[in-house]
């Protein structure tokens, strides 16, 4: 990796009335969490955490309630772990994820599903491509059986000691095939097929008996069907369709009333709402709907009751369909407790007497609670990140601004602790996306780390962004570097004019769409910002039709089609590279050079577009790297030198 020159992992913080000392170092922010998991067994009597380290992950089996350890399984130097389920009170279910250079998530899930016995034997891949492998990638023996070249992905987990899980499957690489849901037995990976599908990138859902309810999927042609499984004949029945990208049903649930589903529904309203659905006649009851934000299922008990709801109105927000649930009677304590908290539960025993809950807020990083359910106590704490303290943490607050057009933006801004929160410098960090992703009020050590540092921090959820309703995303279609991007200014200009932003200490930073926006902020406002910062940005819009992993995938190219345009001359008005001439700002640029997302030829590209206009960017790269910085090591490192770099460019 290139730098400019060797920095202090923990450097002088701006206008901050507190020893430099005092500061947690770079790592402490950006560092991968101690604990990134946490779930309890059905009946109780074991917890299974995952800590996630540079060189491998590691999964913990514990008893409750005397924590000591029955196993600790390292996934080794290539293998992740993508989800952990308890598949019976004696077998863990992973299914592994693999660090594939290009992609842009850190943890790409492998498809295939393993399990292991809580005292660490037994481990065995049960079903995917190296089913048929004699030895793991760790060094474990692994029982012989037949290797697949399909995915698979675990849909309904039944808590009845059948040792049985119900999981779909699909074909690696193809948006043709279909796809089927087969029962999967944990102890030797045996299988037995339930349904197919009429459809092509199918998502099933099951029924409180473990059976095919609905399946939907995605036709050639881009449109949206949804089909009803008919148990008397074993078809399938088309009940609704859709074309992308506009509003569609989907359903999830049985309801209560046999001739009713529970689906989830933005047809008739922006936003989308918590509906019981007769698919038959069509007709739909609103049982649950947020004018301003999408309504989400957020959790369901042992036996497959959605009991939990959440949306998010600058704040998160629940619905209980039933407040006198137990697990939901656990969940409002913790809300009460934990005031604008997000609070989910990753597990619960078979009887509802236990639940592992995870709790956050911008500053509470997040910490795993075990719960007594039925007489409501915590009884044990787990913090992720136990390095960082209360005192190290600066406050988000939500903010609503209106923009040139009269649409209301949101967003957060987050004031330096120990602050005046006024004539700051501030850092505007763009989120990437963009379409569907947003800021929510949550822990962001991204955002820490900046506020830690003395600089105000805004986060601005344009139009495009998601959480709001298919009419503000799509508002956002083809308005890049356009609409979108005076949103972003607007916001800047409003916290300008209330006096918490220096209007001469402006630095403007993202990652991926949020790099694009961060060099679009540089010169479509010349005058407005000292400094921009891309990561792993796309910088070249008609680029994107011609590398990358977007542009292999039908679905892909339709996006880019839909979302970005299909006039080369204006994406090329609107791309940073054929504009460099008007960037006065000094510029960071950050990518991997496996990139696949947005390959490093962007940044090149960048690069000699501002070198030619006399603009010498801060340049660094990485040829391990993917869509990010992902290796701890050198994330330190890289945001060392953008703390360095917003010093030299802010000033103090």
């Amino acid at each position: 990796m290139k730098f400019l020159r060797p920095c202090l992992l923990v450097l002088a913080a701006v206008s901050l009335n507190i020893a430099e000392s005092a500061i947690p170092p770079v790592s402490a922010y950006i560092n991968y969490a101690e604990i990134e998991s946490m779930k309890i067994s059905p009946d109780g009597n074991h917890l299974a955490y995952t800590k996630r380290s540079d060189k491998s992950e590691l999964l913990t089996i514990v008893r409750y309630p005397d924590f000591s350890v029955t196993s600790q399984t390292s996934m080794g130097y290539l293998l992740e772990i993508h989800r952990l389920d308890w598949g019976s009170n004696s077998r863990v279910l992973l299914q592994p994820a693999v660090k594939i250079p290009g992609y842009r998530v850190f943890k790409v899930p492998t498809g295939e599903i393993m399990a292991f016995d809580v005292d660490g034997t037994k481990l065995d891949f049960l079903f995917g491509y190296r089913a048929g492998k004699g030895r793991d990638q760790v060094g474990h023996l692994i029982k012989q059986r037949e290797s697949t070249n399909t995915w698979a992905e675990i849909v309904d987990i039944p808590l009845d000691n059948s040792n049985t899980v119900l999981i779909q499957t699909r074909s690696y690489g193809t948006e043709t095939d279909s796809s089927s849901l087969q029962r999967l037995d944990i102890r030797n990976g045996r299988l037995s097929r339930l349904a197919g599908s009429p459809v092509r990138l199918a998502n099933y859902v099951t029924n409180s008996k473990h059976q095919p309810l609905f399946v939907t999927g995605e036709t050639a042609a881009g449109e949206v069907e949804v089909y009803w499984y008919k148990p008397d004949d074993k078809t399938w029945q088309l009940v609704a369709t859709s074309e992308l990208p506009q509003a569609f049903v989907r359903p999830f649930a049985q309801s209560t009333n046999p001739s009713e589903f529970l689906a989830l529904n933005d047809v008739k309203t922006s936003t989308s709402s918590v509906i019981a659905w007769n698919p038959l006649t069509r007709e739909q009851r609103v049982l649950f709907h947020s004018a301003v934000s999408d309504a989400r299922v957020e959790d369901r008990d042992p036996d497959r009751n959605v009991w939990l709801y959440s949306y998010d109105d600058h704040y998160p927000g629940y619905w209980y369909p039933d407040p006198d649930h137990p697990l939901a009677r656990a969940h409002h304590m913790l809300r009460t407790i934990y005031k604008n908290a997000n609070v989910s539960f990753t597990s619960e025993t078979r009887d509802m007497s236990l639940a592992v809950a995870q709790v956050s807020t911008p500053q509470m990083p997040p910490v795993f609670l075990l719960i007594d359910v039925k007489n409501l106590k915590i009884l044990k704490e787990h913090p992720g990140r136990p390095s960082l303290k209360e005192e190290d943490l600066s406050p988000t607050e939500p903010i609503e601004v209106s923009v040139r057009d009269g649409m209301k933006i949101r967003g957060f801004l987050t004031i330096p602790r120990g602050s005046a929160g006024k004539n700051l410098p501030m850092v505007v960090v763009v989120h990437g996306g963009p379409h569907g992703s947003f800021d929510r009020y949550d822990f962001d050590g991204e955002v820490q780390l900046f506020a830690s540092r003395g600089y105000a921090v805004l986060q601005v959820n344009f139009r495009g962004s998601g959480g709001r309703g298919r009419e503000f995303t799509f508002a956002g279609y083809r308005r890049w570097g356009r609409e979108m991007q005076d949103d972003i200014t607007d916001a800047v200009q409003w916290a300008v004019e209330n006096g918490t932003a220096d209007a001469n200490r402006l630095c403007i930073f993202g990652a991926s769409y949020g790099a694009y926006a961060a060099l679009t902020g540089a010169y479509r406002e010349p005058d407005m910002f000292k400094c921009a910062i891309g990561m792993s940005g796309v910088y070249d819009l008609p680029l994107l039709f011609e590398k990358g992993d977007i542009q292999t995938r039908e679905s892909g190219l339709r996006y880019l089609r839909e979302a970005v345009g299909t006039d080369m001359k204006d994406m090329r008005s609107r791309s940073p590279i054929y504009n460099a001439d008007k960037i006065k700002a000094a510029v960071m640029l950050i990518h991997g050079k496996e990139d696949r997302r947005a390959p490093f030829e962007h940044a090149k590209r960048m690069r000699a577009a501002l070198k030619k206009a006399g603009n010498k960017s801060v340049w660094i790269s990485e040829a391990g790297e993917e869509h990010g910085i992902l290796n701890e090591n050198n994330r330190a490192q890289v945001y060392s030198e953008m703390l360095e770099f917003l010093q030299k460019n802010l000033g103090k």
